[in-house]
């Protein structure tokens, strides 16, 4: 499958697989539980679990349960080998454009809830959602190639109102960047590690233009630069040495296509981007 971004999650946490007077193997062929197979000139995959095969396509990001597939209720897991929950949590870009999480039941009793956090790399461990299902698309982050960050994430069960599990594995993506509401004041100005702040767009969805606002806390090489959502530089709004100050700055898109647009501060000690519709 190379130079494919197909992705499928397999859950196999069930002790029944393998055990074929519980599953009935085909009469003819491997004695197997599933198929996979891949169609390079469709790229598309596909899996059966019947002889002669019957292809059913597998849509990408599709979780994959082997009790479900074979018909069989519920999994099976009292003997399974510890250490699957530490194990299971999977993350990769959805069609959106967005990290999507996807993840086993836990695996040893009924739950209240999934408890779903992440690190961003310049904060703590944060609580972000809760969730009864095993899946979650996380739209406060976007990936596009232009970003740098690498997001982690990790999930627990809260299995009553006192215990909660342990922790997954801890699973990150790159190419990425945190969207996130920030309290722009006099005091964060000052206290940015980053001695800049890039703030919002206003309008932002623009049409067909939107200005764009930051702060340099001292004297610095400053670039400005906006990008479309395959990473082509569309426009370079700023290329030189700045004051400490407020800026904002007009661009005019009306000769863009529509789309999602990216637009990316940078001097020597300091990168960010944002988004603009």
């Amino acid at each position: 499958m190379e130079n494919s971004d197909l992705n499928f999650y397999i859950d196999y946490r069930d002790e029944r697989i393998g055990k074929y007077e519980l599953y009935s193997p085909p009469t003819t062929g491997h004695n197997i539980d599933i198929w996979i197979k891949y169609n390079e000139i469709e790229n598309k995959l596909y899996y059966s679990s019947y002889a002669p095969p019957v292809w059913i396509p597998i849509v990408n990001g599709d979780y994959l349960a082997f009790w479900e597939i074979k018909g069989k209720g519920v999994p099976v897991t009292i003997n399974f080998p510890n250490g699957f929950w530490e194990n299971c949590l999977y993350v990769y870009v959805s069609n959106d454009n967005h990290p999507e999480l996807v993840w086993t039941s836990y695996p040893e009793a009924s739950i209240l809830y999934y408890i779903i956090e992440r690190n961003d790399g310049y904060t703590t461990w944060e609580q972000i959602f809760t969730t009864t299902s095993v899946s979650y698309i996380d739209n406060e982050v976007d990936i596009n190639s232009v970003f740098e960050d690498v997001i982690q994430y990790r999930v627990k069960a809260r299995i009553n109102s006192t215990t909660t599990s342990g922790n997954t594995n801890v699973a990150w993506i790159d190419n990425a960047v945190l969207h996130k509401e920030k309290q722009l004041n006099s005091q964060n100005l000052l206290t940015s590690k980053n001695n800049s702040i890039l703030f919002e767009t206003y309008p932002n969805p623009f049409n067909p233009s939107t200005n764009i606002s930051y702060s340099i806390r001292a004297n610095n090489f400053v670039s400005l630069k906006v990008y479309n959502s395959i990473s082509k530089e569309v426009a370079e709004l700023v290329n030189e040495i700045q004051g400490a100050g407020n800026y904002t700055i007009p661009f005019d898109g009306r000769n863009l296509s529509s789309g999602v647009y990216y637009y990316v501060l940078s001097t020597p000690n300091y990168w960010e981007v944002k988004k603009c519709c």
